[in-house]
């Protein structure tokens, strides 16, 4: 028998593995038109960030107009032995959402990524979106 055959060769199952977000900073860096636009909660605090933590916060987010943005994003993987994967996002929305996440290696250790900057397909929209409503 031939190693070059894969009848021939032996299989292995390997598990599927899970990624899930589990932090996403909008506005990620200071002073940048690139990243979302700082808000804050009163006069004394700033909307903590990241803004978005899994099952912990899910906090407003702004845009200018008409931009190029990018987010930063950190995933969990299981199982903890994948050192990397690439990562993507297609809207399901289109009025008012940011677009499409354009697709990145992430690299992991331990089962957990560092902070990735992923940059949106096409630029922010140009109107404010409210359901039944155009302002």
């Amino acid at each position: 028998t031939s190693v070059d055959d894969p009848s021939e060769q032996d299989s292995v199952e390997l598990p599927v593995p899970t990624i899930n977000v589990t932090h996403i900073k909008f506005d990620h860096e200071a002073g940048e038109d690139s990243d979302a636009v700082d808000i804050r909660e009163d006069c004394n605090h700033d909307i903590p960030i990241p803004e978005w933590v899994k099952d912990e916060r899910n906090e407003y987010a702004c845009y200018l107009k008409d931009t190029n943005v990018s987010i930063m994003a950190r995933f969990s993987v299981s199982p903890n032995t994948v050192s990397s994967a690439i990562i993507g996002a297609d809207s399901i929305d289109g009025s008012g959402s940011l677009g499409d996440v354009l697709e990145k290696t992430v690299p992991f250790t331990d089962g957990n990524s560092p902070y990735v900057e992923f940059w949106i397909d096409g630029t922010t929209p140009s109107i404010v979106v409210i359901p039944g409503k155009v302002k």
